[in-house]
């Protein structure tokens, strides 16, 4: 779909209004765990849902930022959950990021999984090859019969960026990068205390979305990981979200996946509310040419 987020509001309303999804043997699904690697996605969702509290688990990083941004978003009544332990009754939705991707057991005889990936935006893609592979073993209960479902929504490559240009654009990156570092660290001790502030204000709205610069602790510096992400992140949305049918591959291809019957390829035309006010005006720019 064009908005793969936006497909999460459909979901959400039709668990809300007792819209269970059923097997053809009766067995009616009456939780949701919605996989989502956005913290301000799944504060868009329970407001424009008006999701409850004590009706949704949010599943994310554990830091004060989260944690804020949650609490200023939505409200004190909202803060970042836990998985429930074996025996305890999940709520009607779980909202998840990659922190549950890997190594997090979830317990319900009930629940089907969703995953949304935004291949669009950096920060929202979904590897198939690795983070829905461990998405697809995080319900452990051998007696939920929808264990073995997952619904993928996605997006396809829109982007017109070949090669050349992202070369391009990872080189004007890291040109920006060593300028700043060598700037950075030569500033005065008064004017540095700001540059690290800003930085890392940068770093947690942006994303490394503009250079490879961050503070230790000690120095600026050049953050290698955040570089090699850009390329991983690049490869992924060329190779594995060109179209359906390279998604579809994709899936096959990878241990103890499989497709079932055929994709279905639609546009939701309902539009996310503009709450969170973390977009950038490019962003919203952009979704508002394609609303109109």
């Amino acid at each position: 779909m064009n908005k793969p987020i936006n497909k999460g509001i459909e979901i959400i309303e039709m668990y809300q209004k007792g819209n269970f999804p059923a097997l053809e043997t009766g067995e009616t699904s009456r939780e949701a765990v919605i996989y989502l690697n956005s913290v301000n996605n799944i504060i868009s969702l329970i407001k424009t849902t008006k999701l409850q509290s004590n009706d949704v688990n949010i599943i994310c990083a554990e830091n004060e930022d989260n944690r804020t941004k949650i609490k200023k978003s939505l409200g004190n009544g909202f803060d970042i959950g836990r998985i429930p332990l074996e025996g305890e009754k999940p709520k009607l939705i779980t909202l998840c990021t990659s922190t549950a991707y890997f190594g997090v057991d979830m317990y319900s005889d009930n629940a089907l999984t969703f995953v949304i990936s935004d291949c669009n935006k950096i920060n929202t893609t979904v590897d198939i090859s690795t983070e829905l592979v461990q998405i697809a073993g995080r319900l452990r209960n051998a007696d939920n019969p929808f264990r073995y479902y997952i619904y993928f929504i996605y997006n396809t490559n829109r982007e017109e960026l070949d090669d050349t240009e992202f070369k391009n654009m990872i080189d004007t990156k890291t040109t920006v990068t060593l300028q700043e570092i060598e700037n950075y660290n030569n500033a005065p001790k008064e004017l540095k205390e700001k540059l690290v502030r800003d930085n890392r204000r940068n770093i947690s709205i942006m994303k490394f979305e503009d250079s490879y610069t961050y503070y230790t602790g000690t120095k600026f510096a050049f953050n290698k990981m955040a570089y090699l992400n850009d390329i991983f992140v690049y490869d992924t949305q060329r190779n594995n979200y060109q179209d359906g049918i390279a998604v579809k591959k994709s899936i096959n291809e990878t241990r103890n996946l499989q497709t079932l019957g055929n994709q279905k390829f639609s546009a939701v035309t309902k539009q996310l509310d503009i709450i969170t006010g973390n977009e950038s005006f490019e962003d919203l720019m952009k979704s508002y040419c394609e609303a109109k």
